[in-house]
């Protein structure tokens, strides 16, 4: 329990302290330093997100966890099968 006491508490002040930058309004001489656009910008959270359960799970099979492998697999598949579903063509929606 004070293990997740603690992360509670880091993930509070980090929060808090968070909120607290993102209300400040920058000066505008460098608001807009070391921002850029690019094209499928949006899909960079997704895919950090991806790449961190693949890497979890990847290091799951490789000390030899297939029950734990598995679960992580299976609790993820249906999310991943009603992504793949919303966007196959002829659904109406559009990336």
């Amino acid at each position: 329990m004070s293990n997740f006491a603690g992360w509670f508490l880091v993930a509070l002040i980090l929060i808090l302290a968070l909120q607290y930058l993102a209300s400040a309004p920058a000066p505008a001489h460098i608001r807009d330093w070391g921002r850029r656009t690019f094209p499928c910008q949006a899909l960079l959270g997704p895919a950090l997100y991806l790449g961190i359960l693949g890497f979890n799970l990847g290091m799951t099979f490789l000390i030899g966890e297939t029950r734990l492998e598995w679960a992580g697999v299976f609790i993820f598949l249906p999310f991943l099968t009603w992504l793949g579903l919303k966007h196959l063509p002829g659904s109406g929606q559009v990336w």
